[in-house]
């Protein structure tokens, strides 16, 4: 349903112009870090950590970081070849109510351009769709008095959410399985089939994967050296990081910022400043 995606990347020091297509193009902002204000043609929305914008149309956006802030947003433009779906967007609210999926779901679909293996394109959609399409079901329900969909499970208070809650709360350190099974109050195998049940992963997988996906955003947000990022990821050493990285994505911790830079630099060209680059 969602095509011609379309990725920029900003870390704005001084509220540049950016203007934008005046075709039906869907525009997404998503604030990975900072606060400040998104004005968006002739409205103005306040920003922070993890707000996520949408808009059907837009001629020019201008970001303003609050004062000693920097505001590090990504930006995404798409197309939507379902004219129902085109319709359902358009009814969203601008600034589409936080998730605690949504910033895995953008980091992944960033991961996606980087990499640019087959079908990224298909799966940058995917995302997108993940992203979007439960935030039209939830206004569906609240404008149309639609109930809500039986079977879904809310693990927020389950043990496994705990679990999951400690293990990206303490990433850079040991993680030993016998305090994941006392949070969980259950034994190693039982921890084991619950996570390859749910994630269809074990929990030493989980553990692993949720350290490689903190280190790609670190990788694509921050300064840190690739030294400083493996020990904030619990890696014992920089060399096994790398190591690991490269077995994981194909390519080395560095060589993936260089393909953030590359992945990025066709929209270069329409900021001669410059200043719009996503670190």
């Amino acid at each position: 349903m969602i095509q011609d995606i379309q990725m920029t990347g900003f870390s704005f020091l001084d509220a540049p112009f950016i203007p934008m297509d005046t075709i039906r193009v869907f525009h997404l902002f998503y604030v990975f870090d900072g606060t400040g204000v998104l004005i968006a043609d002739s409205s103005s929305y306040p920003c922070g950590r993890d707000s996520l914008f949408v808009f059907p149309s837009l001629e020019v956006a201008v970001p303003q970081p609050s004062l000693r802030s920097v505001l590090t947003i990504l930006h995404v433009s798409f197309t939507c070849a379902s004219p129902s779906m085109v319709q359902e967007l358009c009814r969203l609210p601008r600034l589409i109510p936080a998730a605690p999926e949504n910033r895995s779901l953008l980091m992944e679909l960033l991961h996606e351009c980087i990499l640019k293996q087959a079908f990224h394109q298909e799966l940058c959609a995917l995302y997108l769709e993940r992203l979007l399409i439960p935030a039209a079901v939830r206004l569906a329900r609240q404008t149309r008095l639609l109930p809500p969909a039986a079977g879904l499970s809310h693990l927020d208070d389950s043990p496994l959410a705990q679990v999951c809650s400690y293990i990206h709360s303490h990433l850079g350190e040991e993680l030993p399985i016998d305090i994941l099974c006392r949070i969980a109050c259950m034994n190693s195998r039982q921890l084991n089939t619950l996570f390859r049940k749910t994630f269809h992963q074990g929990t030493v997988e989980y553990i692993r994967s949720s350290r490689l996906a903190k280190a790609r955003e670190l990788l694509c947000f921050s300064q840190e050296s690739v030294t400083s990022i493996a020990e904030q990821t619990g890696f014992k050493s920089v060399h096994y990081f790398s190591r690991v990285f490269k077995e994981s994505e194909g390519i080395s911790p560095g060589e993936y910022k260089k393909r953030l830079g590359r992945a990025l630099a066709p929209d270069a060209a329409s900021h001669p400043t410059g200043k719009n680059s996503l670190v």
